[in-house]
């Protein structure tokens, strides 16, 4: 079934035109569209009055995914027009949108549209306490009654209930829907305790797993697995819990990966001190949403009036509703009046029916510990902790003992303060309750109480210790509340798949230490945690400042390091310093001072709040007069640090430096301060520089762009470069660390050597004259030197010449990665540039909204020259980013982010036809990503790779000196490597236009300036020589 077949609509009643009205649903649905595009798989957001939400499936790219969203906004402007909200549902993705009109009702929305949407389920996570609503399956089988490839043929009298989970221990099941079949109704609600780290964690994540009763074994028809930071966002201001809101919808997957069938969720975030009451009510559910009562049980209806029920209801209301994991026996509990009859198992015998008529009762390993528990507490219904007696005490305080903090469960479901004390199951009386669950806990551990037991074969469970805490306060909407402490989740400084092995024999490569002139310097990435950077409100991220720790004797930090919360590893790095104390210094007066001293005293550059939820100080360093500070310092308290916490630097053996990538920005509605941290960068950066990076950073509450910052970096003054890699050591790190380059499948424009395509018929020519000649293998007859002054270019065999189209699609085998070795960072890292050659580039592809245009001659150009870049640190040897080069720019990806395939080597990925690396497997937009309009670049595994780690050429490395590495005579060719081609870009552009849907309302000059600029026309390329990143840093 193809990602853009609809599966369902639903549309609300038409209001009147108004201009407002259309306004903000076009900004809204344009700017829906661009956050697919971008390749996020799940957008919320909202513009003026309109609310608007999509989710793609996990497994579409960013391409595919933004072409899902726009084709179901082309739904929306085609059949929901001026509609006041609607719900659009592809195979792909699903998008639902509102109009907030003076908040509209149910009696609003057409019958239709009601009908439409009672059936959705809600996850709503709190900020500490988590709660899961787990609802309906709207679209559950699509070939219900056929046979999969990996699932049994399925019954149309289904009978399914659906466990969840975010950590594997603690399991919770829906009850069993014996009604809706194929279309199966459960809105059961959980609630999970998790800590701010879980929630910011990318490894987060929620799972599902839906099965249908069966006798012998229940069996599996299909599972969810989504990351929690597709489905919430931790960073709502939790005073206006409304923005939390979320209605999402999730692709089931058979065991196979093929889609079985839609799961909708219902998501929100809650603060802590408010998860008594886990919805919030008429605070988080807005009434402008899709029939939200209906996520709700009874009870959640508007002013919380009781609804007149049938008998049968009423009956089912009334017992004790439990949760049911089906890996959970009762093999081990010897008390005989817990033994049930086969017999029983499925008559729905057991507490008088309670259990949704019993059926619940048939899995592959007997009655859960739910179940059994139901008999206890229909037998001490007037207990407040029913307690189970094991066979001995002994048992019952093992058992207790292996309790974990935050495991405890409910068996008691669905009952309101009111009901429970109706009941006799609570007290009134606060403080008597707070006694009497004491005394019940210490009972329990006495008597014999058992943890719920999710690896199966265990004790049963069935505790009730949390009671203070649900009934005990003014609960609006109550449910079970699971708790579970997950800890605090510090990150781990980033180590590699495998070992670095053990180097060639050199010089200072990878000695642990690096001698800069009058100083030596250690790479530090061990840390210790000081403070957490959390603002309460707005959509601020959180940051964490870090100490260096395990520093060697002799050495001074000069700084302390910071990092964005929620990130595994640690990748970073802050440098130490020792002042080597040279027997001959330099006869200025400046060198006359030690390379190191103490600051003279501190200055407070900022402090948190009560808007924070920590307590934390940044200091600046107040250096000596001919000295500067290199970073910041951290504390926790408001105490001055002490002096000796780091070293100034005198200011001759330091080079300014930049701030670069944004690390933390706060700019809250409740303050006015702003504040924001960076990493920073020395000034000048390239093979021939030597300005060091220190790892420090950078913050200040009034910094604009182009200021001088307070704090330095590092200068190398060793013009030896000691610390770089020799010839031998170079060919180990790349046999070592040689990614392996794959294209795509269908790429017909393979790379080769240089060699051959000179070999197979490229020809020279000069400006003036019609006949190209002939170039030796070598290169040797090409223009040497000089620049690229347009006077000569190469070029493909003449058209007549047979194997033309042959030296267009290349020669993988002979292709080879040609490698150019320089310092960076002052010498302290080495980058391993990578070129690979491809004798020519294919046509683009371009995307405009849900549009994929094959263009004939547009992209293409003669030769085509991309690289990579690994950067190595000098003083472990260990691989610590790549740069992907990406047409006219590219980007750093820290080792952590990388795919590996085997060691330590990693993945990247040729774009069809451009050949543009990239990190990961995909779709990426080349152009303007905000309307979705740009040239594709996709990029995926085939039997095409070449393995740089065995084929490969140094070409360059320029430190080693003269006569080490001999350079190839076509690198010193600065001129094109291919023609220049100007292609008829209004001609173009008239027939793209033709294709645009109506909604595309741009002028032919609109449209043309956001296109890619490579559209219009292709220079030939320079090789990698002329490029200004042979010298310099990467772009």
């Amino acid at each position: 079934m193809s990602k853009l077949q609809m599966l369902h609509k639903v549309c609300s009643k038409k209001r009147e035109k108004s201009r407002s009205f259309t306004e903000e649903m076009s900004n809204a649905f344009d700017e829906i569209k661009s956050c697919g595009i971008n390749g996020n798989g799940f957008c919320d957001l909202s513009i003026g009055k309109v609310h608007v939400m999509a989710q793609c499936v996990g497994n579409l790219g960013g391409c595919d995914c933004g072409e899902c969203v726009n084709k179901a906004v082309q739904i929306v402007h085609d059949e929901c027009s001026h509609s006041l909200a609607g719900e659009i549902y592809l195979d792909g993705c699903y998008l639902s949108y509102s109009y907030d009109n003076n908040k509209i009702s149910n009696h609003d929305l057409d019958e239709g549209y009601r009908n439409g949407t009672q059936k959705l389920a809600a996850i709503v996570i709190g900020g500490i306490v988590a709660t899961i609503l787990l609802g309906v399956v709207y679209y559950f089988f699509k070939s219900c009654g056929k046979k999969d490839d990996d699932l049994a043929p399925i019954s149309k009298s289904l009978r399914t209930y659906a466990l969840t989970w975010i950590n594997p221990n603690r399991k919770r099941s829906t009850k069993i829907d014996n009604e809706g079949h194929n279309n199966p109704t459960w809105n059961d609600k959980f609630s999970f305790k998790v800590n701010e780290e879980f929630l910011y964690s990318e490894n987060s994540a929620v799972h599902v797993e839906i099965y249908t009763v069966s006798w012998f074994r229940d069996v599996l028809v299909g599972t969810i697995n989504v990351q929690l930071n597709n489905l919430i966002n931790p960073y709502v201001n939790f005073q206006n819990s409304s923005n939390g809101k979320r209605f999402v919808a999730l692709q089931i997957r058979r065991p196979s990966g093929n889609p079985q069938g839609i799961l909708n969720m219902g998501v929100a975030i809650i603060e802590s001190s408010m998860r008594s009451m886990p919805l919030l009510c008429n605070e988080i559910m807005d009434p402008t949403s899709l029939d939200y009562r209906d996520i709700l049980d009874k009870k959640m209806s508007e002013n919380y009036q009781e609804v007149v029920e049938d008998d049968k209801q009423r009956e089912i209301n009334e017992k004790i509703q439990l949760w049911r994991s089906m890996s959970l026996g009762y093999s081990e509990i010897n008390n005989d009046e817990l033994l049930i009859k086969g017999s029983s198992i499925c008559n729905g015998s057991m507490a008088n029916g309670s259990m949704v008529n019993g059926s619940e009762l048939c899995s592959d390993v007997g009655p859960s510990a739910s179940i059994v528990a139901a008999e206890i507490a229909a037998k001490r219904y007037q207990q407040l902790l029913p307690t189970i007696q094991f066979e001995s005490r002994e048992a019952a305080i093992k058992q207790s003992k292996e309790m974990e903090d935050g495991e405890r469960s409910l068996i008691l479901e669905d009952l309101t303060a009111e009901e429970a004390y109706a009941k006799g199951l609570i007290s009134s009386n606060r403080e008597k309750l707070r006694k009497e669950t004491t005394a019940t806990q210490t009972q329990t551990i006495n008597g014999g109480h058992a943890r719920r037991n999710s690896d199966g074969g265990g004790l049963f469970s069935c505790f009730g210790n949390t009671y203070e805490e649900m009934f005990g306060r003014n609960c609006c909407c109550w449910n079970s509340v699971t708790d579970y402490n997950y800890g605090e989740i510090e990150p781990q400084s980033f180590a590699l798949p495998s070992p670095i092995p053990q180097w060639p024999q050199g010089k200072g490569f990878a000695q642990g230490k690096i001698c800069l002139g009058e100083i030596e310097a250690v790479q530090i990435t061990k840390f210790k945690k000081i403070w957490s950077c959390s603002p309460l409100f707005g959509k601020s991220k959180s940051v964490s400042f870090y100490k260096p720790d395990e520093i060697p004797q002799g050495f001074s930090i000069v700084g302390h390091y910071c990092q964005p919360d929620g990130e595994k590893n640690i990748t970073g790095y802050v440098l130490a310093v020792n002042d080597l104390k040279p027997k001959k210094l330099l006869q200025d007066a400046a060198s006359k001072l030690p390379a190191l001293a103490k600051p003279m005293n501190y200055t407070l550059v900022y402090n948190t709040n009560a808007l924070y939820k920590e307590v934390g100080y940044i200091w600046l360093p107040n250096a000596p007069v001919g000295y500067k500070a290199m970073g910041f310092v951290t504390t926790a308290e408001p105490n001055e640090p002490n002096l000796d916490e780091v070293k100034c630097v005198r200011a001759d053996l330091t080079e300014s430096c930049e701030t670069c990538e944004v690390v933390f920005s706060a700019n809250s509605l409740f303050s006015k301060r702003q504040f924001d941290v960076w990493k920073t960068r020395p000034c000048k950066r390239g093979m021939l520089c030597r300005g060091v990076s220190v790892g420090t950073f950078f913050c200040s509450t009034s910094f604009t762009k182009g200021d001088d910052l307070t704090i330095a970096c590092l200068k190398n003054f060793d013009s030896s470069l000691q610390a770089m890699p020799n010839l031998e050591q170079v060919h180990a790190l790349i046999k070592h660390y040689g990614p392996t380059v794959y294209f795509h499948p269908d790429e017909t424009y393979l790379p080769s050597s240089v060699p051959w395509f000179f070999s197979n018929g490229a020809l020279l020519f000069k400006d003036g004259k019609d006949n190209g000649i002939a170039i030796d293998a070598k290169g040797s007859n090409l223009p040497a030197g000089g620049r690229n002054d347009g006077k000569y270019w190469l070029d493909l065999p003449n058209k007549n010449v047979e194997n033309r189209q042959i030296v267009k699609c290349g020669n993988i085998e002979t292709a080879e990665l040609y490698v150019h070795v320089k310092p960076a960072e002052g010498g302290t890292f080495t980058d391993i540039a990578m070129w690979i050659f491809c004798p020519f580039n294919g046509p683009a592809t371009l995307k405009v909204g849900l549009m994929n245009l094959s263009l004939n001659k547009v992209g293409e150009h003669v030769c085509d020259w991309e690289h990579y870049t690994l950067r190595i640190s000098n003083f472990s040897g260990e691989l610590c980013s790549v740069y992907f080069s990406e047409h006219s720019g590219g980007e750093w990806v820290d080792a952590r982010d990388l795919e590996f395939i085997e060691g330590n080597k990693s993945v990247v990925y040729a774009s069809k036809n451009g050949h543009a690396s990239f990190p990961h497997p995909g779709c990426y937009l080349q152009g303007n990503t905000k309307l979705g309009i740009g040239a594709r670049n996709d990029c995926a595994k085939s039997k095409y790779y070449v393995d740089s780690s065995s084929k490969y050429q140094i070409i360059a490395a320029e430190y080693l000196g003269e006569g080490t590495v001999v350079e190839p005579p076509w690198l010193q060719y600065m001129r094109e490597w291919g023609p220049t081609i100007e292609y008829k870009s209004g001609y173009e552009v008239d027939e793209i236009i033709k294709h645009l849907p109506s909604f595309f309302r741009f002028s032919v000059e609109t449209l043309v300036e956001l296109f890619p600029n490579e559209l219009y026309g292709e220079a030939g390329p320079t090789g990698p020589k002329e490029k200004n990143n042979w010298f310099g840093d990467e772009r």
